[in-house]
C-alpha cells in the first residue's frame, strides 16, 4: 500500500474514517480480529487483501466440511461413505439357531475365481 490514504486527526473524523474503511474493507476487520492485529500496525500493513481472502475461504471450505451432516445422514456420490461400516441389530439366540437351522447346505457353491481363489456362494446370505 505504497499510496495510503490521508489519515485523520480530528476525532469524529478518525471514527468516520474507521468506518468507511471497516465497510469497505469487511475482510479486513476480520483478518485483524481473528489475528489480533491493530489497525495500521506494521502487521497490518505487511498483509495484502488478497491473502487476507484466501485466508478467509479457506476458513469457509474448512468450517463447512467440518460440519457437515455425518455419512449416515446423508450420502454423498464419489466419497466412499458406503465403505464406512454400520451397526447392526444383535440377533436373539432364537434367531441365530433358526437361521442355522434354515441353511440350505445345496445353494453353497464353490467357486474358483480368475485369480484361483476360491469363492463361496451362497445366494440365502443375500435375501
Amino acid at each position: 500500500m505504497a499510496d495510503r490514504l490521508p489519515v485523520p486527526t480530528e476525532i469524529e473524523s478518525i471514527r468516520d474514517y474507521v468506518t468507511w474503511w471497516n465497510s469497505t474493507f469487511p475482510l479486513d476487520r476480520w483478518w485483524r480480529k481473528k489475528h489480533s492485529v491493530v489497525f495500521g500496525s506494521k502487521a497490518h500493513h505487511d498483509h495484502c487483501l488478497l491473502d487476507m481472502r484466501f485466508e478467509f475461504e479457506e476458513d469457509a471450505m474448512f468450517f463447512k466440511l467440518e460440519n457437515e451432516p455425518t455419512s449416515s445422514e446423508k450420502y454423498t456420490p464419489g466419497r466412499g461413505d458406503w465403505l464406512i461400516k454400520k451397526e447392526r441389530e444383535a440377533l436373539s439366540e432364537t434367531e441365530v439357531d433358526d437361521l442355522f437351522d434354515n441353511v440350505d447346505i445345496g445353494s453353497i457353491k464353490e467357486e474358483r475365481g480368475a485369480d484361483g481363489k476360491l469363492r463361496i456362494n451362497a445366494s440365502m446370505l443375500d435375501e
